[in-house]
């Protein structure tokens, strides 16, 4: 491994909907199954490796006129004194070290195939070419803007199961089930896998979990399916628009749109639509998991 430990963190233009860029090889990480390739600026969206619920985008790399495929990207945590990797065990932990300038974080570009033409000795400061692989981050991007308004509609098909008003609300005055109660969110193209946990802190907050397991979970799936269509129906030309305080990986990020006259404003670093106007026919099956402790609502586009 050689690195430079003065490089900043990666700017993020997918931030900017950017999809090919020309970057600057800052650090490079090799490892038995492949080289991690960072740059000082990338269009690519990598998975974050503490529980990101969106994959990492795939594409290319071109060195010296040699395309390389980017089979994976993940966002690779640097000691900004040392040069090398850190895995910090929580968010908290990670946002203070950004904050406290401890790490950076940057874009690694994961590469497995013709290696054997990489001098990795020479290949720091060198010019390259980036470029996302549009449709896959096209599928990825519907999805994560899809599950976006899945959850408004959770809320709400959800709130007569409330025997008292939580401390958490969503903008439409519904209990946020969805912010209460998730422990996973995994996005895939075109689909989508949410998990809830209905347990005793769930409980405490005043959901009622054995009313809700006695309920028809496929009678629901049908009306949520029915109303996330309706939503996405009526308000086909809100635009979205992503807030940040900056342009690196490390900066913090929320999804907005004006949804039934309502502003909604949601912490989220994925990627997305520029409006509703693409998305079609949603489906929403609701399923308890093994232990029925677990509520698992897949999304289907």
């Amino acid at each position: 491994m050689k690195t430079d430990v003065k490089a900043n963190s990666t700017e993020a233009l997918y931030f900017e909907g950017t999809l090919k860029s020309i970057g600057k090889i800052v650090n490079y990480f090799s490892f038995p199954e492949g080289l991690y390739i960072c740059t000082n600026r990338s269009p690519f969206h990598p998975e974050d490796y503490l529980g990101g619920d969106q994959p990492g985008d795939i594409g290319k790399i071109k060195i010296e006129d040699i395309d390389y495929q980017v089979v994976d990207s993940k966002v690779l945590v640097i000691n900004a004194k040392n040069g090398k990797l850190e895995y910090p065990a929580s968010k908290s932990e990670l946002r203070k070290g950004i904050e406290e300038n401890i790490y950076v974080v940057q874009t690694g570009h994961f590469i497995i195939f013709g290696l054997e033409n990489l001098d990795l000795e020479k290949l720091l400061d060198k010019k390259c070419l980036i470029e996302v692989d549009m449709n896959f981050r096209a599928q990825l991007s519907k999805t994560h803007t899809t599950i976006h308004l899945m959850s408004i509609v959770l809320n709400e098909d959800l709130a007569e199961f409330w025997t008292k008003i939580p401390t958490m609300l969503d903008v439409f005055g519904n209990p946020n089930f969805d912010a209460l109660a998730i422990v996973k969110s995994k996005i895939f193209p075109l689909r989508a896998v949410d998990s809830y946990r209905l347990g005793k802190s769930l409980k405490k907050k005043g959901f009622d979990i054995q009313k809700f397991w006695e309920a028809d979970l496929e009678e629901i799936s049908k009306k949520m399916s029915q109303r996330l269509n309706k939503l996405i129906l009526n308000n086909k030309k809100s635009t979205i628009i992503m807030k940040g305080n900056g342009n690196d990986l490390g900066d913090r990020r929320s999804f907005n749109i004006k949804i039934n006259n309502k502003d909604i404003s949601i912490p989220c670093g994925g990627t997305h639509l520029n409006s509703l106007s693409s998305i079609e026919k949603v489906k929403v099956n609701l399923k308890f998991g093994k232990k029925k402790d677990m509520l698992i609502v897949e999304t289907n586009l």
